[in-house]
């Protein structure tokens, strides 16, 4: 998502503080987009209908974020009231010159509406992958083949919270464990212009979406033989 607004910022030769940023769903990964983005300068509403319930902090609703923000970044999981919740209704509302961004589920955008807007869209995740729509993937800015999550750290988490449940409900003596052979990353400050002028050594974005869109048969292969990158903010 960092390397996306990076992008998006750079290619328009603006400032994050000329944007307004949209983000749906503000757990922990939209959490996190919220923190770093602020920090950059970007101004922020945050959309969590189920968290709005029981958080005493600032929302919008959804037709609120669609109306105002510059940039949408979607970070929700799929079910059935997520699914197409950004559809051809909603877009309508969106401003002719701003971005979606999706790094959630495939189907929490309406893809195809999406496709036929004139909207800018930056896709990580896809309906029906790994059967993309070739003129989908075509259109879209950069497009990555659903490996936002796929860093060393990432991976190597999921499989300690794993573990550990385990651990847990069986009484096994690896409550505290995390893979050996990978060092754990923390959040922490970074500018903008350091995010700008490091992110292409960790994650060469432009690189990952030349590759797919000349390739979108091999979405499932580049999934499974990517090349783990490290986590350094």
């Amino acid at each position: 998502v960092a390397a996306v607004l990076g992008d998006i910022v750079t290619r328009d030769g603006a400032t994050p503080s000329d944007y307004t940023l949209g983000i749906v769903g503000v757990g922990s990964v939209g959490s996190l987009v919220k923190q770093y983005a602020e920090a950059w300068g970007f101004k922020t509403m945050a959309c969590d209908p189920p968290k709005a319930k029981y958080v005493d902090e600032k929302f919008y609703s959804l037709e609120e974020v669609a109306e105002a923000a510059d940039i949408i970044t979607f970070h929700t999981p799929l079910d059935s009231s997520t699914r197409h919740m950004l559809n051809a209704a909603m877009l309508a509302k969106l401003k002719p010159s701003a971005t979606i961004i999706n790094a959630s589920r495939g189907a929490v955008v309406d893809n195809r509406a999406v496709f036929d807007s004139s909207l800018r869209y930056y896709f990580d995740v896809w309906e029906n992958e790994p059967n993309i729509e070739p003129e989908i993937l075509a259109r879209a800015t950069l497009a990555t083949p659903h490996i936002a999550g796929y860093s060393e750290q990432g991976k190597a988490n999921a499989t300690a919270m794993v573990i550990r449940a385990i651990s847990s409900l069986f009484g096994l003596p690896l409550i505290s464990w995390y893979p050996p052979e990978v060092a754990p990353s923390e959040p922490r400050d970074i500018s903008w212009n350091e995010m700008l002028s490091t992110m292409e050594r960790y994650f060469p974005i432009s690189e990952q979406s030349a590759m797919l869109k000349a390739a979108p048969e091999k979405f499932e292969e580049m999934r499974n033989n990517y090349n783990y990158r490290k986590e350094y903010f």
